[in-house]
């Protein structure tokens, strides 16, 4: 399926540029603080954003995740809350057509850990 939101060329990994059986990632660097404008809104914000390595599964361009709360979570989850100890870590990037946003199921990506499906 060729989704519309992937017309746009994104500086950030999205749902969509994930290939169907998802990503096998090495994390390699957390920016703590990046400054954003995001669509609608006059005020820029700050975001965590995850640079990594692939380790399986093909990608047309490496881009980097912009990081939100639920994904961090599940980072921390599998590899404790200290972020600073994920490099070096493998998660899973994949598609999920149930990530809330506005109270609406809509596309996203969710991570897990490498030996859960």
């Amino acid at each position: 399926m060729l989704d519309f939101e992937s017309l746009f060329d994104k500086k950030y990994l999205r749902w969509f540029h994930l290939p169907e059986n998802g990503l096998l990632i090495e994390i390699a660097k957390i920016e703590e603080k990046v400054e954003m404008q995001l669509p609608n809104q006059r005020n820029k914000e700050y975001k965590p954003v995850l640079h990594y390595k692939v380790i399986g599964g093909e990608l047309d361009k490496v881009r980097p995740l912009v990081l939100n709360p639920t994904n961090a979570r599940l980072i921390a989850a599998i590899h404790g809350r200290d972020a600073s100890k994920w490099i070096g870590k493998e998660v899973v990037l994949y598609t999920d057509d149930k990530v809330r946003l506005q109270g609406k199921n809509v596309n996203g990506i969710r991570i897990r850990s490498r030996s859960s499906k």
